[in-house]
């Protein structure tokens, strides 16, 4: 299946970015963005027809906000989207997170996107709800550091829960390790 026109809807989200660099650089950073955060090719190699018209990011906006700062807004097609809200991190901050001097500021969505993600799965008033917490300050702590056996990751958890500490939340660094391995 060949890629159209028709695949598209023409309706586009929205990144603001905050760029540093002179007016040129700061211009140049964000077509970058445009090829980068989407088709992940240089732009020479990008074929005209619908990947260049309506699958490349697009600068729709660019101005000054300060002695070397500036503010570009750049839009994406909704169908970059999937219902995994990794794919909206991914096209706003993925490449952009590599690149001295630019900030993503804020994300604008259509209305048509929101149905694609619940949200949190409970929110603060679930979680409230479940830690029967209504009204005072919730505690989390994370289980740290990496390379504690399973025991003391364990012994670790206990103290936490003794110390009345309402979240125990692992460690994003923490995997099925074979010092620390997910069974035990």
């Amino acid at each position: 299946m060949e890629l159209s026109a028709a695949d598209f809807s023409g309706s586009r989200f929205s990144v603001i970015y905050r760029l540093n660099g002179t007016p040129a650089e700061a211009r140049k950073r964000a077509e970058l963005l445009c090829i980068e955060q989407t088709v992940e090719a240089i732009d020479e190699i990008i074929p005209q027809g619908p990947i260049r018209e309506h699958l490349v990011g697009r600068v729709t906006e660019f101005h000054s906000v300060g002695d070397c700062l500036h503010e570009a807004v750049l839009t994406f097609p909704v169908e970059l989207l999937d219902e995994s809200i990794e794919s909206l991190w991914h096209i706003a901050y993925g490449f952009a997170s590599l690149r001295v001097g630019a900030r993503v500021t804020d994300i604008l969505l259509p209305e048509s996107v929101l149905p694609r993600w619940s949200g949190p799965r409970f929110g603060v008033g679930g979680l409230r709800t479940m830690l029967h917490v209504p009204d005072r300050p919730l505690v989390c702590a994370v289980l740290k550091p990496l390379g504690l056996t399973p025991r003391q990751l364990s012994s670790l958890a206990y103290e936490f829960a003794l110390g009345g500490v309402d979240i125990v939340k692992d460690d994003q660094g923490l995997a099925n390790h074979p010092f620390c391995p997910f069974d035990e």
